[in-house]
């Protein structure tokens, strides 16, 4: 019974704790506090009396419509001495994030989640290996030709109490590809998540490529894009649990380099296929992104003093990066917590562009 006069809005309120209260209950997990989840619809529900007099009798009915684990919907009825004056539907949603203890606990959530990480025995792609391990994925070290480098990083990984497994092939040779890929997947399962990092440079001013120079990178660096992931997808789609895929593209392929054309073309088409990829794959909850890094220093920077000091001064920051800050966005880029991230092209490069 209302002891003075109300605003219609308090009545709405007192709806809306109503169903909060319950859903918050009703979506507590293993004896955590009770959580409330996200209100939907309340603004589309109004009062035909501005006020409520005093003495009125105010009630409010709640029916639930459905539920599960994530959902509810009510619909919704305030009566004032029996006249209803407000109707409506509104609904709660749980988002995941808040329904488990995956973001404080990665490793539990991904201890059984297989990723492939392709140029992994050295710079970035070790980096990036050596972190998604200590996150708690299993990781797939993908090597070419340098089988010594990818026991190293499979020695990182281990040391760190992570797991890991070598595959070698050429990402340029797409027949090789997908039989090394059918291969690994038919034995361990399909991968949650696929980096695909590794690629090749052949720089000189335009005049001076030669078809091997411009044939050689776009093989490598964007033909892989279809030879590795191609036979990865389908199987991605088929465990029904979302999934992760990140591309490195480069600071070349956002702005150009200069003596790399054919460099920023591949990067510059890795770009176009993430964009392109992930609004396709948006649908089966796998996110699609690319990072871009600028001046990294992995110990193999090839580059006269000159050019190297030209660099620098490009940088706000007046540093390069580390592999390991590249691998950071990685292992961000495949957590639960970005599961709204997609189709971005993620720059890490000290502020050049």
């Amino acid at each position: 019974m209302a002891q003075g006069a109300l605003p219609a809005w308090y009545g709405i309120e007192l709806m809306a704790q109503t169903i909060g209260v319950w859903s918050g209950w009703h979506g507590r997990v293993g004896g955590q506090a009770p959580r409330l989840g996200m209100l939907l619809g309340g603004r589309g529900i109004t009062s035909t009396q501005p006020a409520f007099a005093a003495g009125c009798e105010l009630v409010v009915s709640v029916r639930q419509l459905l539920c599960d684990e994530k959902l509810a919907s009510f619909e919704c009825d305030i009566t004032i001495n029996a006249l209803r004056v407000a109707h409506g539907r509104l609904n709660t949603y749980q988002p995941e994030s808040t329904r488990n203890n995956s973001i404080n606990q990665p490793g539990e959530r991904r201890m059984t989640r297989s990723v492939l990480v392709t140029g992994a025995s050295k710079g970035i792609g070790q980096a990036i290996a050596c972190r998604l391990a200590a996150d708690g994925f299993l990781v797939a070290v993908h090597y070419h030709r340098d089988r010594h480098g990818a026991e190293q990083t499979l020695q990182h990984i281990a040391a760190a109490g992570g797991q890991g497994r070598l595959i070698q092939f050429d990402i340029s040779d797409r027949a090789q590809c997908r039989e090394r890929l059918e291969q690994d997947i038919e034995r361990h399962g399909a991968y949650y998540g696929v980096v695909n990092n590794a690629g090749i440079t052949r720089d000189g001013a335009f005049p001076a490529l030669s078809d091997s120079d411009w044939d050689g990178v776009i093989h490598t660096n964007l033909d892989s894009f279809y030879n590795v992931l191609h036979p990865c997808v389908m199987p991605m789609i088929g465990l029904r649990n979302g999934g992760r895929i990140v591309a490195l593209s480069s600071v070349s392929g956002v702005m150009g380099n200069r003596g790399q054309v054919n460099y920023s073309a591949a990067k510059a088409g890795i770009i176009g296929a993430c964009k392109a990829l992930a609004i396709e794959l948006a649908k089966r909850k796998i996110t699609v992104n690319c990072i871009a890094p600028g001046l990294i220093d992995t110990g193999m920077i090839d580059m006269e003093p000159a050019a190297l000091d030209q660099a620098m001064r490009a940088i706000p920051l007046k540093r390069m990066g580390s592999a390991d800050e590249v691998a950071g966005l990685a292992s961000y880029l495949m957590s639960d917590i970005a599961g709204y991230v997609t189709r971005q092209v993620i720059s890490i490069n000290g502020g050049m562009v």
